[in-house]
Protein backbone atom coordinates (compact mmCIF):
# COMPACT_ATOMS: atom_id res chain seq x y z
CA UNK A 1 0.00 0.00 0.00
CA UNK A 2 2.91 2.32 0.55
CA UNK A 3 3.47 2.42 -3.21
CA UNK A 4 0.31 4.47 -3.82
CA UNK A 5 -0.48 8.14 -4.13
CA UNK A 6 -3.86 9.75 -4.63
CA UNK A 7 -4.42 12.59 -7.08
CA UNK A 8 -7.56 14.65 -6.73
CA UNK A 9 -8.33 16.96 -9.64
CA UNK A 10 -9.40 20.18 -7.91
CA UNK A 11 -9.21 22.24 -11.07
CA UNK A 12 -12.97 22.35 -11.49
CA UNK A 13 -14.58 25.74 -10.98
CA UNK A 14 -18.09 26.17 -9.62
CA UNK A 15 -20.58 28.16 -11.59
CA UNK A 16 -22.29 31.02 -9.75
CA UNK A 17 -25.58 30.22 -11.53
CA UNK A 18 -25.77 26.72 -10.05
CA UNK A 19 -24.30 27.22 -6.59
CA UNK A 20 -24.34 30.92 -5.75
CA UNK A 21 -20.55 30.85 -5.34
CA UNK A 22 -17.42 30.83 -7.47
CA UNK A 23 -14.10 29.16 -6.83
CA UNK A 24 -12.74 25.66 -6.41
CA UNK A 25 -15.45 23.01 -6.66
CA UNK A 26 -13.65 20.99 -3.98
CA UNK A 27 -14.60 23.74 -1.47
CA UNK A 28 -18.35 23.19 -1.88
CA UNK A 29 -20.06 21.99 1.28
CA UNK A 30 -21.77 18.67 0.67
CA UNK A 31 -22.80 17.31 4.07
CA UNK A 32 -22.73 18.45 7.70
CA UNK A 33 -20.60 21.52 6.90
CA UNK A 34 -17.96 19.30 5.25
CA UNK A 35 -16.59 20.02 1.78
CA UNK A 36 -15.55 17.57 -0.92
CA UNK A 37 -11.95 18.19 0.12
CA UNK A 38 -12.71 17.65 3.83
CA UNK A 39 -14.21 14.26 3.02
CA UNK A 40 -11.27 13.28 0.82
CA UNK A 41 -8.78 14.23 3.55
CA UNK A 42 -10.81 12.21 6.08
CA UNK A 43 -10.84 9.15 3.78
CA UNK A 44 -7.08 9.20 3.22
CA UNK A 45 -6.31 9.75 6.90
CA UNK A 46 -8.48 6.75 7.72
CA UNK A 47 -6.70 4.64 5.09
CA UNK A 48 -3.24 5.71 6.31
CA UNK A 49 -4.12 5.04 9.96
CA UNK A 50 -5.83 1.67 9.40
CA UNK A 51 -3.10 0.30 7.13
CA UNK A 52 -0.08 2.09 8.65
CA UNK A 53 0.89 3.61 5.30
CA UNK A 54 1.71 7.03 3.92
CA UNK A 55 -0.56 7.65 0.94
CA UNK A 56 -0.09 11.31 0.03
CA UNK A 57 -2.89 13.52 -1.28
CA UNK A 58 -1.80 15.32 -4.43
CA UNK A 59 -4.09 18.11 -5.60
CA UNK A 60 -4.02 19.06 -9.25
CA UNK A 61 -5.17 22.68 -9.50
CA UNK A 62 -5.72 25.10 -12.36
CA UNK A 63 -5.05 28.80 -12.83
CA UNK A 64 -8.68 29.27 -11.71
CA UNK A 65 -8.41 27.30 -8.47
CA UNK A 66 -4.76 27.29 -7.38
CA UNK A 67 -4.89 30.25 -4.98
CA UNK A 68 -8.23 29.09 -3.48
CA UNK A 69 -6.83 25.60 -2.96
CA UNK A 70 -3.64 26.85 -1.26
CA UNK A 71 -5.76 28.94 1.10
CA UNK A 72 -8.14 26.05 1.84
CA UNK A 73 -5.49 23.42 2.59
CA UNK A 74 -3.97 25.55 5.35
CA UNK A 75 -6.68 24.21 7.65
CA UNK A 76 -5.19 20.71 7.27
CA UNK A 77 -1.72 21.74 8.47
CA UNK A 78 -2.03 19.70 11.70
CA UNK A 79 -3.45 16.59 10.03
CA UNK A 80 -1.53 13.33 9.71
CA UNK A 81 -1.40 13.62 5.95
CA UNK A 82 1.01 14.91 3.32
CA UNK A 83 -0.69 17.26 0.87
CA UNK A 84 1.07 18.42 -2.29
CA UNK A 85 -0.32 20.71 -4.99
CA UNK A 86 0.65 21.21 -8.58
CA UNK A 87 -0.81 23.49 -11.19
CA UNK A 88 -1.79 22.09 -14.56
CA UNK A 89 -1.07 23.90 -17.81
CA UNK A 90 -3.40 26.30 -19.52
CA UNK A 91 -4.34 26.36 -23.17
CA UNK A 92 -5.73 29.17 -25.29
CA UNK A 93 -9.38 29.19 -26.23
CA UNK A 94 -9.94 29.34 -29.97
CA UNK A 95 -12.21 31.91 -31.64
CA UNK A 96 -14.95 30.17 -33.59
CA UNK A 97 -14.96 32.64 -36.48
CA UNK A 98 -11.25 32.77 -37.23
CA UNK A 99 -9.90 29.63 -35.54
CA UNK A 100 -7.21 31.86 -34.03
CA UNK A 101 -6.25 31.81 -30.34
CA UNK A 102 -8.30 34.19 -28.15
CA UNK A 103 -5.39 35.47 -26.03
CA UNK A 104 -3.08 37.98 -27.65
CA UNK A 105 -0.32 37.24 -25.11
CA UNK A 106 0.25 35.19 -21.95
CA UNK A 107 -0.93 38.05 -19.71
CA UNK A 108 -4.45 38.10 -21.23
CA UNK A 109 -7.48 37.68 -19.02
CA UNK A 110 -8.29 34.21 -17.62
CA UNK A 111 -11.40 33.90 -19.80
CA UNK A 112 -9.16 33.61 -22.87
CA UNK A 113 -7.65 30.39 -21.47
CA UNK A 114 -8.96 27.02 -20.31
CA UNK A 115 -7.58 24.35 -17.98
CA UNK A 116 -7.37 20.95 -19.72
CA UNK A 117 -8.11 18.82 -16.62
CA UNK A 118 -7.18 15.13 -16.78
CA UNK A 119 -5.88 15.62 -20.33
CA UNK A 120 -2.85 17.43 -18.93
CA UNK A 121 -2.17 15.10 -16.01
CA UNK A 122 0.96 13.38 -17.33
CA UNK A 123 2.53 16.56 -18.67
CA UNK A 124 1.76 18.56 -15.51
CA UNK A 125 3.09 15.80 -13.21
CA UNK A 126 6.32 15.64 -15.16
CA UNK A 127 6.96 19.38 -15.49
CA UNK A 128 5.92 20.30 -11.95
CA UNK A 129 8.53 18.00 -10.38
CA UNK A 130 5.81 16.07 -8.55
CA UNK A 131 6.42 12.92 -10.60
CA UNK A 132 10.12 12.89 -9.65
CA UNK A 133 9.20 13.36 -5.98
CA UNK A 134 6.66 10.52 -6.08
CA UNK A 135 9.14 8.17 -7.71
CA UNK A 136 11.89 9.10 -5.22
CA UNK A 137 9.36 8.40 -2.42
CA UNK A 138 8.88 4.88 -3.86
CA UNK A 139 5.40 5.50 -5.24
CA UNK A 140 4.47 3.35 -8.23
CA UNK A 141 0.72 3.78 -8.54
CA UNK A 142 -1.56 6.78 -8.63
CA UNK A 143 -5.27 6.73 -8.01
CA UNK A 144 -6.81 9.66 -9.91
CA UNK A 145 -10.30 11.09 -9.65
CA UNK A 146 -12.18 14.39 -9.63
CA UNK A 147 -12.47 16.09 -6.26
CA UNK A 148 -16.27 15.97 -6.43
CA UNK A 149 -16.40 12.22 -7.12
CA UNK A 150 -16.90 10.85 -3.60
CA UNK A 151 -17.61 7.40 -5.02
CA UNK A 152 -14.00 7.08 -6.17
CA UNK A 153 -12.29 5.79 -3.04
CA UNK A 154 -8.95 4.06 -2.63
CA UNK A 155 -9.60 0.90 -0.60
CA UNK A 156 -7.51 -2.09 0.40
CA UNK A 157 -9.00 -4.38 -2.29
CA UNK A 158 -7.35 -2.14 -4.91
CA UNK A 159 -3.95 -2.88 -3.40
CA UNK A 160 -4.50 -6.64 -3.47
CA UNK A 161 -5.78 -6.62 -7.06
CA UNK A 162 -2.94 -4.45 -8.28
CA UNK A 163 -0.13 -6.49 -6.78
CA UNK A 164 -1.63 -9.84 -7.82
CA UNK A 165 -1.96 -8.73 -11.43
CA UNK A 166 1.20 -6.68 -11.93
CA UNK A 167 1.54 -5.77 -15.58
CA UNK A 168 4.58 -6.47 -17.69
CA UNK A 169 4.50 -3.01 -19.26
CA UNK A 170 5.81 0.28 -17.90
CA UNK A 171 2.57 2.19 -18.34
CA UNK A 172 -0.66 0.86 -16.96
CA UNK A 173 -3.89 2.76 -17.18
CA UNK A 174 -7.10 1.18 -16.00
CA UNK A 175 -10.32 3.11 -16.52
CA UNK A 176 -13.25 2.39 -14.27
CA UNK A 177 -16.06 4.68 -13.14
CA UNK A 178 -14.21 7.86 -14.22
CA UNK A 179 -11.16 6.79 -12.23
CA UNK A 180 -7.72 6.20 -13.69
CA UNK A 181 -5.00 3.92 -12.34
CA UNK A 182 -1.52 4.83 -13.48
CA UNK A 183 1.53 2.64 -13.07
CA UNK A 184 4.29 5.21 -12.85
CA UNK A 185 7.57 3.66 -13.85
CA UNK A 186 8.84 6.29 -16.26
CA UNK A 187 12.25 6.61 -17.77
CA UNK A 188 12.49 10.40 -18.20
Amino acid sequence: MGKFGLISDTSGNTKRILTGMTGAKSALEVKNDMTFLDLTVRQIEHLNTDHHVDVPLILMTSFNTHEDTLRIIKKYANQQLRITTFNQSRYPRIMKESLLPCPKDVQDDKVAWYPPGHGDLYNALLHSGVLDQLLSDGKEFLFVSNSDNLGAVLVSCHFQFTFISKPLIDWWVRLRFETVWIRASFNT
